[in-house]
């Protein structure tokens, strides 16, 4: 033992290193306690969410399809449903998944932009491929989130604006293109 340590001075060290341990532990407990409970938040509505997100893309990816107009109201009505569906998942997590709540809107448009581009097959077919790339953005914004138990990372809300982006363009394209022949 150095002659500059005493019995004093190494039990004050010991007491230290034991404080500065204690505090650090209590940091990441509770940074862990907050993810797990933000995970909680989500994990609730997670199968909600991811269903209708599948239940907007496939009733879209159904309505060209229809031959009467019988069947063309009713996956109509199927897609309204959905879109209902996806607007209460949107307003329950609009917090925990800051950043891509507010393009979930547009997709949820996704059924009722298909049914006015039916009579274009062209224009519905690249809504409904744009649609489905944004539904994946989405699904991989909200299952980073849930695993990482935190809000969306800048690069997926980013892909998901993206998305957004394509298939608003898409539409857009698709009203001035009717607008000419209209």
């Amino acid at each position: 033992m150095p002659p500059w340590l005493t019995q004093p001075l190494a039990t004050l060290i010991a007491a230290s290193v034991a404080v500065v341990i204690s505090v650090i532990n209590v940091i990441i407990s509770l940074r862990h306690d907050s993810r797990g409970a933000f995970r909680d938040l989500l994990t609730e509505h997670v199968a909600d969410l991811s269903d209708s997100l599948h239940q907007i893309v496939a009733t879209s990816a159904m309505i060209p399809k229809t031959k009467t107009s019988v069947s063309h109201n009713s996956w109509c009505e199927r897609g309204g449903k959905a879109k209902d569906k996806l607007m209460a998942c949107r307003n329950s997590l609009r917090y925990p998944l800051w950043g891509i709540t507010e393009p979930m809107k547009t997709l949820a448009k996704l059924p009722s932009w298909v049914a006015h581009a039916k009579e274009y097959p062209e224009y519905s077919a690249r809504l409904i491929e744009a649609g489905n790339k944004f539904s994946v953005r989405i699904d991989e914004a909200v299952f980073s989130t849930v695993m990482r138990g935190k809000r969306p990372r800048f690069l997926h809300r980013w892909r998901v604006s993206n998305a957004e982006k394509n298939m608003t363009k898409i539409y857009h394209e698709f009203q001035a293109l009717e607008k000419k022949k209209g």
